[in-house]
């Protein structure tokens, strides 16, 4: 009786210490809602699972996979200076009637510096997305900012004021 007891407890405990390896290594994109029920920031770590990254992978074709694959939606412009988001899973940039105050998709990273190039820095702002991580306010925006695997990165639904 006590063999079959420790060998469902085994089958048991192997069964749990597995999917709680599996919850930790799996790719995941999170979304953090706000009080208005609203996506108010999106946060991952890019993996090769979703996409290959090499040296010419950027935040943009990352998220351009995740939304290949449902997992995201979001909107934009290409202007001079690189693709613009405008809006994530339906939650619209906003700008009041003077152009003084609104919110906007930022982006945050944990990849400070690479290379030489400084790519984010807590002097503009951070993010704490849990309390092992704080994200630094990317100095580029999605087009222009490398994504590296392992390293984390969020849009965050973000207010403004000139």
């Amino acid at each position: 009786m006590s063999r079959k007891i420790f060998a469902i407890a085994s089958i048991l405990l192997s069964i749990y210490f597995c999917s709680a390896i599996t919850a930790c290594t799996k790719d995941k994109l999170t979304f953090i809602n706000g009080a208005d029920g609203e996506v108010e920031s999106v946060v991952f770590t890019a993996s090769p699972t979703i996409m290959p990254i090499d040296e010419n992978t950027t935040m943009e074709d990352y998220l351009n996979a995740l939304k290949e694959t449902g997992e995201i939606d979001f909107e934009g412009v290409t202007s001079q200076y690189g693709f613009y988001i405008e809006s994530v899973n339906g939650k619209e940039n906003f700008t009041d009637q003077g152009g003084t105050h609104g919110f906007s998709w930022a982006v945050y990273t944990d990849l400070v510096e690479l290379d030489g190039i400084i790519y984010s820095s807590q002097e503009f702002g951070t993010y704490l997305v849990d309390d092992n991580t704080t994200l630094y306010s990317a100095i580029y925006g999605v087009s222009g900012m490398p994504c590296i695997e392992g390293y984390t990165y969020a849009l965050v639904y973000s207010e403004w004021n000139y």
